[in-house]
């Protein structure tokens, strides 16, 4: 423990925070170039689209990544609805789930409440795992 009343795990603490701004800040935008994000963290745009697989892969956040390499940030309730109509219309064309996912997602950014900042996109807080 050092003056402070701090024990190593002050680095941890700040990896957990760094992540958890990384979260917030592709959740906000909602499409995120990720050279953006590389540049606003301070990594390797490699490295950006690695933490984002991470977090996808740990369920922090959903969405898909395009050809042109930006993030698309879907919310849990966003997919809910398309999984709705899906189940509701049962077999359904690549273009006519492309039409609706278009009025169902919304790509507008937006500051995120508190309580949409901690959504259940994952259960635990993310940990400094994805960091790498």
């Amino acid at each position: 423990v050092d003056e402070d009343g701090e024990g190593a795990g002050g680095d941890a603490d700040e990896d957990v925070d760094l992540l958890t701004k990384f979260i917030v800040f592709l959740k906000e935008r909602k499409v995120t170039a990720l050279e953006d994000a590389a540049a606003e963290f301070g990594l390797r745009a490699a490295d950006a689209v690695a933490r984002v697989q991470a977090l996808e892969g740990m369920g922090h956040v959903t969405g898909v990544i395009d050809d042109r390499g930006k993030f698309i940030y879907i919310s849990n309730s966003e997919l809910d609805a398309v999984a709705k109509f899906v189940q509701k219309k049962g077999r359904v064309s690549i273009s006519a789930l492309a039409q609706e996912s278009n009025k169902l997602i919304d790509l507008t950014p937006r500051k995120l409440e508190a309580d949409e900042a901690e959504e259940g996109d994952a259960a635990e807080e993310p940990t400094g795992d994805a960091a790498s």
